[in-house]
């Protein structure tokens, strides 16, 4: 059986993506990760990092159970949807769920909507112990910056936002 190939506009969208997500985000070393996805269904489809990690195992985990605390201190286990708790994220609202990025759960900090060039796009920064992520959407996509305060200096919550606001503009400025 013949696999299946994914649409050249899609291939070109991923490779067009994967040089942005290289020069707006690491080339300076304001992230050590990135990954780009569609608001429509959340799908994340191209990933970049620094030579030494892996950036679809840093951003994304399939589904997985998680033992959460409930608010009478018992434990539940729970089904963490990363995709859609991001795009509730996105939407200007808390995931039931919390916030988990490559398996992993942030504590959301800051979640903000704004306006760029007549596009309603919305930011959100979330962190954990020496790590932290910027997640902002445009039109038609959404960009996650990973930051590790632990493998470089220049690697902090305002430098990531910075590079991933940049290159928000940039996409809004030319239509994604």
């Amino acid at each position: 059986a013949e696999e299946a190939q994914q649409p050249t506009s899609y291939q070109e969208e991923d490779q067009e993506c994967i040089t942005s997500l290289q020069e707006w985000l690491l080339q300076d070393g304001a992230c050590c990760a990135g990954a780009c996805g569609n608001l429509e269904d959340g799908v994340l489809h191209s990933f970049v990092a620094e030579q030494d990690l892996d950036g679809r195992s840093l951003l994304y985990k399939e589904n997985h159970l998680e033992e959460l605390v409930q608010d009478d201190g018992s434990t539940e286990q729970c089904e963490i949807d990363e995709r859609a708790n991001i795009l509730t994220l996105l939407k200007g609202e808390k995931p039931e769920t919390k916030l988990w990025i490559g398996g992993e759960k942030y504590t959301i900090t800051r979640i903000d909507k704004d306006t760029m060039n007549n596009v309603d796009v919305h930011i959100v920064m979330a962190n954990r112990p020496k790590r932290g992520v910027c997640i902002a959407s445009s039109k038609w996509q959404y960009i996650i910056g990973m930051y590790d305060e632990g493998r470089n200096p220049k690697q902090t919550p305002a430098n990531a936002h910075h590079a991933v606001c940049q290159l928000l503009e940039y996409w809004v400025n030319n239509g994604y």
